[in-house]
């Protein structure tokens, strides 16, 4: 069953651990656990091919500067990765390449991935353009966006439908048939916002 599996692997990654959460304040560590929850969950959901939705991730990091956002996500990212399974099962992105640079392991600008500055990107991708985007997105479980703050209405717009056209594609090649009107936004895969 759904819950066994869930049960098991919970078990697994809890005791593989260790102590990489020593650094954290409680209120880090919190969500630390809430995202490496939702990847364990998201793994059995993955494992068992479920026609139900997805598990929901929606959270928001905030603080002031130096507080240990980055480093909080950082060992988040490493560990959602890990109980997942892929590398590309996370994807991080800024708005500015600096921002990126800090995330580290293959953050990308917003833009270069969902293209937001365009002059048709409020446009629904087709044919070509459309195939490419899932390519690039096919593994992606997790969305980790930093410096969400200087990111404008109509580019988390363009990043969510951008994202719902995608799972929608990939719901169709996994399941065989079409997908929900709705995947819950951002094509049904978790988000981070910091």
């Amino acid at each position: 069953s759904l819950q066994a599996l869930y049960a098991a692997f919970e078990d697994s990654w809890r005791s593989e651990q260790g102590d990489v959460t020593g650094s954290l304040d409680p209120t880090q560590l919190v969500s630390y656990q809430l995202i490496q929850e939702w990847a364990v969950k998201r793994q059995v959901w993955i494992q068992s091919q479920s026609l139900t939705a997805p598990p929901s991730l929606r959270l928001l990091l905030l603080g002031t500067a130096g507080p240990g956002k980055t480093p909080t996500a950082k060992l988040a990212i490493a560990r959602a990765r890990r109980v997942i399974g892929s590398f590309h099962s996370v994807l991080t992105v800024a708005y500015s390449g600096v921002a990126a640079a800090n995330l580290g392991d293959g953050a990308r600008t917003v833009d270069s991935i969902f293209h937001t500055n365009t002059e048709h990107a409020m446009d629904d991708l087709m044919g070509e353009e459309l195939d490419k985007l899932v390519g690039l997105l096919r593994e992606v479980q997790l969305l980790v966006i930093d410096e969400v703050s200087t990111l404008g209405a109509a580019q988390f717009e363009i990043m969510s439908r951008r994202l719902e056209q995608v799972g929608k594609v990939l719901w169709r090649a996994r399941h065989g048939h079409a997908s929900p009107d709705s995947l819950n936004g951002f094509g049904g895969i978790g988000v981070v916002l910091i």
